[in-house]
């Protein structure tokens, strides 16, 4: 079948700037500049079947649309969801390197800002900030928690030979069960035993907010 030149045509928010060489399987790629400035490769045949229509700008400004008749736009809640979800979806974005860009993601619950709200409003704090347990993690109720910068600053120093990656908390080989413990003046407190990392990172860094304030 003749291949046809995609130069130049739009499709939606995208327009064809050149052919992009072929996927492993054959199929002709197509380098596109999107309307809000982004530039991506595409998949011809998603352009003509209109399965492709933007770099991903509509998508995040759908969801950001969907969320406006709440009455929270102003709110920090608001805020933090919205930076929240543009850093893991808009390339563009000066944080999605550090985000999107190398897998981090937002749960499919919390595209809608009712449920992230729902979810987080009883940890809610003025001059806190929302912070990943598990820094490789998607942004998901059992991996987030509210965290004043000294907390955050704290977090990131994680030492050589801890193996869990979450700063005070450790896997006993044993029972499999994550202990999470803190250390307050010159000794160590435990602060449980948990089935899951998230639930050990979740305690050790509320215990950070109420001893090291």
């Amino acid at each position: 079948m003749k291949k046809v030149d995609l130069t130049g045509r739009k499709f939606g928010r995208l327009t064809v700037v050149e052919e992009a060489g072929r996927s492993k399987y054959g199929l002709v790629l197509w380098k596109c500049a999107c309307n809000c400035g982004n530039i991506k490769i595409f998949y011809g045949t998603n352009l003509t079947r209109g399965l492709t229509t933007s770099c991903g700008c509509f998508r995040t400004e759908t969801t950001v649309k969907r969320s406006t008749t709440h009455g929270q736009f102003h709110t920090l809640a608001y805020k933090t969801w919205g930076e929240m979800i543009q850093r893991c979806t808009n390339p563009n974005n000066s944080s999605y390197p550090d985000y999107g860009g190398r897998g981090i993601k937002v749960c499919k619950r919390w595209l809608m800002f009712e449920n992230f709200l729902k979810d987080m409003r009883s940890r809610l704090s003025h001059n806190l900030s929302i912070e990943r347990v598990n820094n490789d993690g998607d942004y998901t109720p059992n991996n987030c928690i509210w965290a004043d910068k000294f907390t955050q600053a704290r977090n990131k120093r994680i030492y050589k030979n801890n193996k869990t990656g979450v700063n005070g908390v450790c896997l006993h080989k044993g029972n499999k069960k994550y202990s999470a413990y803190i250390w307050l003046n010159g000794k160590q407190k435990t602060l449980g035993s948990f089935d899951t990392i998230e639930e050990a990172g979740i305690a050790r860094k509320e215990a950070e907010l109420k001893f090291w304030q």
